[in-house]
């Protein structure tokens, strides 16, 4: 057999450089990367216009590269050095480990200079990208390197022309990004370890003024945040403590991510600094002390928002380095921006919060970088990773939310939600008009009248508000059909599972007993027909349980069971139930009833058993449990129900955002519709749903009058 092997391209060289790299500050970055690699405590990148165009170049005082490293390694593509050796001497964690980084250069200039000094030797090559643009084979293009004695300290230097007339140009608009760009590049929050890496710029001033030695250094790190969370993900749980800078004081948290795989995205570190951006909290930053100290001693308001919008983004690292284009302008990732223009009341903006996010190896995390440096792979890990930081920050949204309502902070006061119901009786309420016309010089003949009038409006308008909240108890059954669908599915699952292979059995069994008329082939026949008997009765009764949720008809207020409403809900979730080790415990007497619409109790009992399902599922305890507990208070039904779960946050019930609309604590953020549905069904019966706090688990209450509304 005659072998052959690849033989690539000379321009495979330029498309390293000039495809893969994303862009010219990308391209910078990696060597900077790379002299980080090198153990360096400095590196200088110099700009200067040249005879012949602009140089680059860009050195530091590293370990330097010998003859054999530079032909074995720096000129083998995609060589896996880095990726063997993950530390450097110093035990720095290496940044490269795809080989192709060093490439970059090759889309900062038309030529480039490598000098390399290490151990009194230096090494020096020369290469014009233009002959890689040839139609040659990559070896066909030598490199000649040279070797001389130096006492010049170890290190190396890349020296970039850009050849006048082409469009490897930079203008000082281009320095100014490529300087927020390095200024992001190491965290400064997460990564607090000294590691002695300086970046300085040295910039012509026929390019740009007021750049030369330039340090870089890392944003500010505002100490004037209205809020801030730091924390872990370790293994299967999220760890984290929760500050308010209003009024002093740290909550600390935990949330289990049990049913979820160990290290499903590795360990994670995180801390995010919100802000809000009320008149009254921007004034309060522009008068502190260590801010006009970063930008003057008289800042005004634009200059506070200026400076956050400079800072703002989510951010992620690995071993103290940015992964681009996370916190970029414009690079929404978790689509935070889009949620806020649904609730702005409730969601945080790109521009609120300044978050720093640490990764581990990707061995470990399963977090792969693209090899155009342009973000990470978006696999199962990267998509756990965004449910984890969506958790994160939603659970930080509704302990804002629960603070903003209680203090009255911006506008929130204002907002409080009035429920559904409580909207209607305001429109079809006439005491107002009638208070009014009390006072009106006209004759009682007259006053009648208009009397007469305005309770015929009111009366229609009933009917249609009666309509609407027909309307409206049917889109919310829906709805809860919606968030049980998961239940659904994972119960149907098995009876349809049986129907699928035995319409491929069956058939065959059949034609087996017309050949050959043996007894054993009926035998199977006649079972497989009375199990399929069997799962159609478990699919006809899922659907039963279901059906009420389901309909299109609220049906007539009427005298309504209460003890058999909520075993139809816990029949819904029956296997759930005994799939998760749950207990339920009823203390309910048989001849428990109230005057009103049964459709809204099952509603209101079915959202409200989901959401303690969900938590006792994450609560690490045995003994799981929930408690059903009926009385009569005399004119009306109290209905309590109790679990001994990880409970709810105190300041989530008292400032009541439970009960408002996409306000969730759930993994991955939940739907929030759960209690707020609830609320509203029985608000419908002239009833009222409270949280009650509850030392361990959650107690939430239904109070009805038996009576009606």
């Amino acid at each position: 057999m005659d072998k052959k092997t690849f033989r690539p391209k000379a321009r495979l060289i330029s498309t390293i450089g000039s495809e893969i790299i994303k862009d010219k500050y990308a391209a910078i970055i990696e060597l900077v990367k790379n002299a980080y690699d090198a153990d360096a405590n400095n590196i200088i990148i110099d700009f200067k216009m040249v005879n012949n165009g602009l140089s680059i170049i860009i050195e530091d005082d590293g370990f330097g590269m010998s003859k054999d490293t530079i032909i074995n390694k720096w000129l083998v593509p995609a060589t896996n050095d880095k990726l063997l050796n993950k530390k450097s001497p110093k035990g720095r964690k290496v940044q490269g480990k795809k080989g192709i980084g060093r490439f970059s250069a090759a889309i900062l200039g038309n030529s480039l200079t490598l000098i390399s000094w290490h151990n009194s030797i230096e090494n020096k090559l020369s290469i014009d990208w233009n002959a890689f643009n040839e139609d040659k084979f990559l070896d066909e293009i030598g490199i000649d390197i040279s070797e001389s004695k130096t006492t010049h300290h170890n290190g190396t230097r890349f020296e970039i022309i850009a050849v006048e007339n082409t469009n490897l140009t930079w203008s000082k608009a281009d320095i100014d990004v490529l300087i927020k760009e390095l200024r992001k590049t190491m965290t400064p929050t997460l990564n607090n370890k000294k590691d002695n890496f300086k970046i300085t710029l040295k910039v012509d001033s026929n390019i740009a003024m007021g750049y030369d030695n330039y340090e870089i250094v890392p944003f500010p790190i505002l100490d004037m945040y209205s809020y801030k969370i730091t924390g872990t993900v370790v293994k299967n749980k999220i760890e984290y403590k929760f500050e308010n800078k209003y009024i002093d004081k740290i909550d600390d948290f935990s949330i289990s991510l049990l049913g979820e795989n160990e290290n499903i995205c590795g360990n994670l570190k995180f801390e995010f600094r919100i802000f809000d951006r009320e008149k009254d909290n921007i004034e309060s930053i522009s008068k502190n002390e260590a801010f006009k100290g970063l930008i003057g001693t008289k800042p005004s308001r634009d200059d506070v928002r200026q400076l956050i919008n400079e800072i703002c983004g989510v951010f992620i690292y690995r071993n103290g380095f940015r992964i681009r284009p996370y916190g970029d302008e414009g690079f929404d990732w978790l689509s935070l921006d889009k949620k806020r223009v649904q609730d702005p009341s409730l969601h945080i903006g790109t521009d609120q919060i300044y978050g720093v996010i640490e990764i581990e190896d990707e061995e470990i995390s399963h977090l792969v970088d693209k090899s155009a440096r342009d973000g990470l792979k978006d696999n199962e890990n990267y998509a756990n990773f965004k449910k984890i930081i969506l958790t994160i920050i939603s659970n930080v949204e509704t302990s804002r939310r629960a603070y903003r309502i209680t203090s009255g902070k911006g506008i929130a006061k204002k907002e409080r939600k009035v429920n559904l119901n409580d909207r209607l009786k305001q429109l079809v309420s006439n005491s107002q008009i009638n208070e009014n016309i009390s006072q009106l010089n006209i004759s009682d003949e007259e006053r009648g009248k208009l009397s007469k009038v305005i309770e015929q409006e009111t009366q229609a308008k009933e009917k249609i508000a009666e309509e609407i909240q027909n309307e409206i108890a049917i889109y919310q059954g829906q709805a809860t059909l919606g968030k049980i669908m998961n239940l659904i599915l994972h119960e149907a699952r098995k009876p349809l599972g049986w129907f699928i292979n035995t319409a491929n059995s069956m058939p065959v069994f059949i034609a087996e007993y017309q050949k050959s008329k043996e007894h054993k082939y009926l035998e199977k026949i006649l079972s497989q027909a009375e199990t399929s008997k069997e799962q159609a009765v478990l699919l006809d009764d899922l659907f039963k349980k279901l059906n009420p949720l389901a309909t299109r008809q609220r049906g007539s207020q009427t005298n309504v069971n209460i003890l058999k409403v909520i075993n139809d809900a816990f029949e819904i979730f029956k296997n759930k139930l005994s799939a998760e080790k749950i207990k339920l415990n009823i203390d309910c007497r048989k001849e428990f009833t109230y005057y009103g619409y049964r459709i809204d109790l099952l509603m209101a009992l079915t959202n409200i058993i989901e959401n303690s399902l969900y938590w006792l599922q994450q609560a690490n305890i045995d003994n799981k449990e929930i408690l059903i507990r009926v009385t009569d208070s005399g004119l009306s039904i109290i209905i309590d129900i109790l679990d001994n779960g990880p409970g709810i946050n105190i300041d989530d019930i008292r400032s009541c955002v439970i009960f408002e609309p996409g306000v969730s604590r759930k993994i991955g953020g939940g739907t929030g519709l759960g209690l707020p549905i609830a609320g509203e069904a029985i608000a419908r019966n002239g009833g009222q749903l409270r949280a009650i706090e509850k030392e361990n688990g959650a107690h939430i209450q239904i109070e009805l009058p038996k009576m009606g509304v």
